[in-house]
């Protein structure tokens, strides 16, 4: 599966950040709330699309909730953009 490729490397490498702006699946919302290193994952809309419930934000914490992550565990899941934007501000 590749959801479970794209944590693999996630892990492996650095500089390498799983983005989730559409998890229609819970298949793939329950392996990112189970594998997924929390200061890997970055939240997006996936804008502009044409299913717009499946790629608001909204959509998909309520997503990674029902797999198990909790509140705290998606705010500083938010908290991720920030600090990578930063990092590269400083490089």
């Amino acid at each position: 599966m590749l959801v479970g490729e794209a944590i693999e490397v996630a892990v492996a490498f650095p500089n390498v950040f799983l983005e989730v702006s559409l998890l229609a699946s819970s298949v793939k919302a329950q392996l990112i709330a189970e594998r997924a290193p929390r200061e890997k994952v970055l939240l997006g809309t996936d804008f502009p699309m044409d299913a717009p419930v499946f790629s608001s934000v909204g959509f998909q914490e309520d997503s990674l909730l029902r797999a198990g992550m909790t509140h705290n565990e998606i705010a500083g899941i938010h908290e991720n953009a920030c600090r990578l934007f930063a990092r590269g501000l400083e490089e």
